[in-house]
């Protein structure tokens, strides 16, 4: 694995003291601070002119029906025109190194808005996966966003048909098919718990 060769450390006189700061690569009149900072030189979104630089505000996209999660982004100029970038790819491009095809950003503590570098990898989708398994962010259960009950009622069906009530009752009950109270009993859905 080659290692990566990290951009020019720079000096912000207003920042932080104590934070370390890179050049963005790609970007020129950026810079990420190892405490997960994005900081610009722009002056008014000009393009060409540089000044005293300045902490960008990160923000969050407005939430869309299909999107699954959430991530704190900045808008920044490149080429004349202004894009949006994720703050923990811009952050882990300046501290890992540029990503490799196949990988992705990994939060290591499950916290999407700690971009520090030490709290960042780069992993395949199948360690991403282990990682919000691990940290307990999968949305399952009664956290999904279309679950229809609470664990206590699902405790609740399980425990009712153990005592011997028939599935077909307690679907009419519920609202669900047969075949779904099945499923919760049987322990095809609702593993978890």
């Amino acid at each position: 694995m080659a290692v990566a060769i990290l951009p020019k450390r720079i000096e912000i006189p207003n920042g932080q003291p104590g934070i370390e700061y890179r050049l963005i690569p790609g970007f020129p009149g950026y810079a990420a601070g190892d405490d997960g900072s994005i900081w610009s030189q722009r002056v008014n979104g000009k393009g060409t002119y540089f000044g005293l630089w300045h902490k960008l505000k990160p923000h969050l996209p407005r939430a869309r029906a299909n999107q699954r999660s959430l991530y704190q982004k900045v808008s920044l100029l490149f080429d004349g025109r202004s894009i949006t970038r994720t703050v923990h790819t811009l952050i882990a491009l300046t501290w890992l190194g540029p990503k490799p095809i196949d990988k992705q950003v990994r939060h290591l503590n499950g916290n999407k808005l700690d971009h520090r570098p030490s709290n960042l990898a780069y992993g395949t989708s199948l360690e991403d996966s282990d990682d919000r398994r691990r940290h307990g962010t999968i949305p399952n259960g009664e956290r999904h966003g279309r679950a229809r009950f609470s664990i206590s009622q699902i405790n609740d069906i399980r425990s009712r048909y153990a005592a011997g009530e028939k599935q077909v009752h307690l679907a009419k009950e519920f609202g669900i098919t047969q075949s779904q109270i099945s499923a919760i009993v049987l322990r095809k859905t609702w593993k978890m718990i």
